[in-house]
């Protein structure tokens, strides 16, 4: 399973450069390719945020999993959700589990 901790300390345009290099293909499994297949052509994402983290690779298809990322952290004031709707053709790829993410470069 892909892990986005090894590019913790990456800058943004870093982890846009090192996904932009991967096979989307090869990065999702058989099933996240399938159901990244079956959404519509255009549809909403939300990003949950604290700080100035507003930019970002993942998204998610629940607002709620978005929320959650509004409080993570209690050293910072509580965050809020942006909505956006994107075209299939914008999406890099869908990660299945609990957060149901999306990745935009």
């Amino acid at each position: 399973m892909w892990r986005f901790d090894a590019l913790a300390n990456a800058s943004l345009e870093e982890k846009r450069q090192f996904i932009a290099a991967c096979d989307p293909r090869k990065f999702m499994t058989a099933s996240e390719r399938r159901k990244l297949v079956a959404l519509p052509d255009e549809f909403t994402v939300w990003r949950g945020f604290q700080g100035k983290r507003r930019d970002g690779l993942s998204w998610s298809l629940s607002r709620r999993v978005a929320e959650m990322f509004t409080r993570l952290r209690d050293d910072l004031p509580r965050g809020i959700v942006i909505e956006r709707r994107v075209k299939k053709s914008e999406v890099f790829a869908y990660i299945e589990g609990d957060e149901a993410e999306i990745i935009i470069l």
